[in-house]
């Protein structure tokens, strides 16, 4: 997998220096949002298509939140 790019490398080290598990979360959550714009302003899709696309990757990144940070998962289900 490559991530050599200096916008992901300021991202990924971004997030890692968030310790509090509701602010990981706000800006994953930032982070899908502007990953689903991204792709729908650059494929020319509509607000609907975007509503989809977001809700896509919202369910990927709650999937490897379950699987690779079950603090976070457990704390969203309190």
């Amino acid at each position: 997998m490559v991530r050599s790019n200096a916008f992901s490398e300021m991202l990924l080290a971004h997030i890692k220096k968030i310790s509090d598990p509701e602010q990981f979360l706000h800006e994953m959550n930032s982070i899908v949002l502007n990953i689903g714009g991204l792709v729908c302003d650059a494929l020319d899709l509509t607000e609907e298509k975007e509503e989809e696309i977001v809700a896509a990757i919202r369910a990927g990144m709650m999937e490897i939140i379950r699987e690779y940070r079950p603090d976070i998962h457990a704390m969203l289900h309190q």
